[in-house]
């Protein structure tokens, strides 16, 4: 089975404020989007620019993928960034 993932840090000058992760599962095939901002620096839009900055790599350089996003319903600001980055919401749980 093949496996493959992908990690970067979300940096603000010289301060981690984040990671960004795509990550293949082996089971279905389909590549899952991972992100994590620690909390005091939420809301300033590092989430949304490191997913415009991943979305645009894979767009430069791969053939189309199959990719996923999850985030609870709860999370509006994690829901607004996704869809801003033109990702559809086809689940809620």
């Amino acid at each position: 089975m093949k496996y493959s993932a992908y990690t970067a840090l979300i940096k603000n000058g010289n301060t981690t404020v984040g990671f960004i992760m795509l990550v293949e599962n082996g089971r279905t095939g389909k590549f899952e989007i991972d992100m994590g901002i620690l909390g005091k620096h939420r809301g300033k839009g590092y989430g949304s620019q490191a997913l415009a900055q991943l979305k645009q790599i894979i767009l430069n350089n791969s053939e189309k993928l199959d990719i996923e996003i999850e985030t609870k319903i709860v999370n509006e600001a994690a829901i607004r960034s996704v869809m801003k980055n033109g990702f559809e919401l086809y689940r809620q749980s």
